[in-house]
């Protein structure tokens, strides 16, 4: 079965952890030293992020997985 994309398909990766740590960081503000440590693999990613003041849980969602109504739903559950 010959492939429409010019890349090979990736079916799961897991993410740099060190650059995962600097793009939260930026994105969210963090306070410095910022560590992300990736805990389990899932329907989603989950990783623990430490920051100079606080502790935090991120999770990345593979693509097309899931609906943006169903982790909106999942976030307010959590909140």
């Amino acid at each position: 079965m010959e492939s429409c994309h010019p890349y090979f398909p990736v079916q799961h990766s897991i993410l740099d952890e060190n650059a995962l740590a600097v793009w939260a960081r930026t994105r969210y503000g963090l306070k410095d030293p910022v560590c992300c440590r990736f805990l389990r693999q899932s329907m989603s990613d989950v990783y623990r992020v430490d920051t100079g003041d606080a502790v935090y849980i991120l999770k990345v969602y593979a693509h097309h997985r899931h609906t943006k109504s169903a982790i909106e739903a999942e976030i307010n559950f959590l909140n």
